[in-house]
């Protein structure tokens, strides 16, 4: 029997050992840091969303006092235009409403969920986010729609004025 110790053999195996174990915790740090980076994107998802919701229901009320306050100015537009109005920015302000209840849950579930769970509520954040940026983008193309018809309406008072301040200055037409 052969008595000697083959160093080589040992340093080896322990070398292959060592660089097994480096490279599973490698593996292991490089999931911790990835989940913490998308753990991070979408709390950052979801921050954004809830900075763009926040303002939309005040805004949409805003928007909805002027619509009044143009209504009862003018008198020009029928009551069905001023109701489909207020449904429409009562709809807005509501997803609004829904949209920050969703946002704050996932952003409890993303503090709370481990690794392996946190890839349904990434897309989650990233649909909430989304919903959240056409929900003020739909607010803020309602808003042009209004200043648009409030512009028409100014012009049309503008020239019914001069039709009348002529009308008045005209001999001609006063019977």
């Amino acid at each position: 029997m052969n008595d000697e110790v083959n160093w080589t053999d040992i340093a080896s195996a322990v070398f292959s050992a060592f660089a097994l174990v480096l490279s599973c915790y490698s593996l292991y740090w490089s999931l911790i840091v990835d989940t913490r980076n998308r753990r991070r994107r979408g709390l950052l998802d979801l921050g954004r969303a809830r900075a763009l919701l926040a303002t939309v229901p005040e805004q949409a009320e805003e928007l909805k006092e002027g619509y009044h306050s143009h209504f009862a100015a003018t008198g020009g537009f029928h009551s069905g235009a001023r109701e489909k109005a207020d449904k429409k920015l009562d709809g807005i302000a509501a997803l609004a409403k829904r949209l920050q209840a969703e946002t704050e849950s996932l952003e409890r579930r993303l503090h709370e969920e481990w690794m392996w769970a946190l890839e349904p509520y990434l897309v989650e954040a990233d649909r909430v986010l989304l919903d959240a940026q056409n929900c003020r983008d739909e607010l803020k193309d309602h808003d042009r729609q209004f200043e648009r018809a409030c512009e028409e309406s100014r012009v049309v008072m503008m020239h019914r004025q001069q039709g009348d301040a002529q009308r008045c200055s005209d001999p001609s037409s006063r019977s």
